[in-house]
């Protein structure tokens, strides 16, 4: 008889680390477009701007499966 695979981590379990890399990715995005902190100013172009979103779409992609 074929035994079904259960696993301990619960369904839509969304670590605290996930979530801080797509804070800081996003942050750092804002940080850098408006020169604050003294940082260089780099332009929140859309490669950049695509990239943030892709990384706060996989975000929630884990958070919810």
């Amino acid at each position: 008889m074929a035994q079904k695979f259960q696993s301990n981590v619960p369904k839509g379990g969304c670590r605290l680390s996930e979530k801080d890399d797509a804070k800081t990715r996003t942050s750092s995005i804002v940080l850098d477009h408006f020169g604050l902190l003294g940082v260089p100013l780099h332009e929140a172009n859309l490669p950049r701007l695509g990239g943030a979103l892709f990384l706060l779409a996989g975000v929630a992609l884990i958070c919810i499966f």
